[in-house]
């Protein structure tokens, strides 16, 4: 299955309707280097909101 860079953002701000939330959670499951890719997506973003400001990124809803 192929999850699309766009997709991946998506995921980790909560952006995305449930299907295809589950859809690419099914994903990342089964794919390690996607785990790993979402892994550091959601600490970059972390961090940018750590330096920057939650007020400046949207709401990690997806992961928390």
């Amino acid at each position: 299955m192929t999850v699309s860079e766009l997709e991946l953002h998506a995921y980790i701000d909560g952006q995305l309707l449930q299907e295809e939330r589950e859809r690419i959670a099914a994903a990342v499951v089964a794919s390690q280097p996607l785990a790993e890719e979402v892994s550091a997506l959601h600490e970059l973003k972390q961090l940018i909101r750590f330096v920057y400001g939650s007020d400046r990124l949207p709401s990690n809803n997806a992961l928390g």
